[in-house]
Order: C-alpha cells, then structure tokens, then sequence
C-alpha cells in the first residue's frame, strides 16, 4: 500500500503542497523558493488548528511510536515529520491499515515545517524521539537540538506547553538541554534533568534497537511558561 504514494511533483517543478493527509514541505535553496513557504496557503491545511489538542513528533523514522499514540489517544491530532520519503511511505500505510483521521504526516525538515507551517500559540505539544544524534563532536552542528528550532517550536507551543526529548545519546541529550535552557524554556525534570525512559513511554524501532543493544534510552521534558 505504501506504493500508492508518490512525489506530486517533479524536482523543477517543487513547492509546498498539502494532499491529506500528506504536507509535503520540499528543501528550497534560493530567496525566490524561500517565498513559497512564507505564501502557502491552504485551506484545508489551516482548518487543522481549529483542532484544540495537537501534538507534533518530529524524526518520526517508521511511525511505530506515533501510530500507537494515534491509536490510543484518538482525542488529539497527531502530526509525524519525517524527511526521508520512505519513512513517510511507511507512516501512511499505517495510517490507512488502521483508518486513522487524527494523524498526518509532514515530509520535509523540521525546522522548516516549525518555521512556516505551525500558527504561533497552536500545539500543546512536540517530541522528538530518537532523532539522528550525529555522535562526532565535530558534527554536533548537525543535530536539530538547536537554539534557533527550540525557539521556533516556543512560538508554537501553548502557554504550558512541552517539549521532550527521547534519545540513547547522553552528549546529545545534554545539547538539547543546554540549548533549551538558551531558549527559555523551564525544566520539569530535577538535576541532572534527563532520566531513564519509562516503560510506558511507547516504542520505536530505535528504542527498542538501542535498549536490545544494553544502550540506556534517556528521557527529558521542558515547559514553556
């Protein structure tokens, strides 16, 4: 079933498009692309924050974790954003075995997505699960737990709202609370402010992966007050 979704469009002919329950949010690289993202304009993609109760997971890999929270929570919108394209395949075939109507998919990265396609103030919510920990300390530019993506995700978040962070990486989890300390936002965990995951978390391919391996899975939450 994965198979029944394709590229929309052709390279050259690239921009933003929402096909539900697809966003599809291409990589632009010039001013004049970068315009796409500021005018997009959608209807149907603008009705969703009537939703009062949304929630976002960014690195969503196959969509194991999310497809079980859909499935469990069907009260709240849950949005996956995934950039590689086979992922995403992968998420909506789950999301069409199950006939869920309360999860879509974004494909794209998500600090674009954060930047041009989430109203300020409109998600309780967003996590990111096991995300690409890039391990070389030279390469830590690379992980998306930076200042500039945790203050786009404080514009979307609620009053209240939160931010956790699932990772087998205790270098990377402690840039992702360095970095959201730098962002303002508050800690709900007590020193060192990252624990172990609990059981009840959820699963991930790469949870399960990392814990099979003897690898500790940590677990930290921030508030925006």
């Amino acid at each position: 079933m994965s198979s029944d979704l394709f590229y929309p469009f052709s390279y050259d002919k690239r921009r933003p498009i929402f096909i539900g329950p697809i966003l599809f949010v291409p990589e632009f690289f010039t001013q004049e692309d970068q315009n796409f993202h500021k005018n997009f304009s959608c209807q149907e993609w603008s009705s969703i924050f009537n939703h009062q109760k949304i929630r976002v997971e960014f690195c969503s890999g196959n969509g194991q974790w999310i497809i079980d929270r859909a499935k469990k929570h069907p009260d709240i919108l849950w949005i996956a954003v995934e950039i590689r394209f086979d992922r995403v395949q992968k998420i909506y075939k789950k999301i069409k075995q199950d006939q869920l109507n309360n999860c879509l998919v974004v494909l794209g990265m998500g600090e674009l997505f954060a930047k041009y396609y989430l109203n300020p103030s409109s998600i309780e919510k967003a996590y990111i699960n096991f995300a690409d920990p890039w391990p070389k300390r030279k390469h830590a530019k690379n992980r998306i737990c930076q200042q500039a993506f945790f203050d786009l995700l404080k514009i979307a978040l609620k009053d209240g709202g939160q931010i956790v962070i699932a990772t087998d990486d205790e270098d990377y989890m402690q840039q992702g609370v360095d970095e959201l300390f730098k962002s303002g936002f508050n800690a709900l965990n007590p020193h060192p402010f990252f624990k172990e995951l609990e059981s009840d978390y959820g699963t991930s391919f790469f949870e399960d992966l990392w814990a099979k391996k003897g690898k500790k899975n940590l677990k930290t939450e921030f508030i925006k007050l």
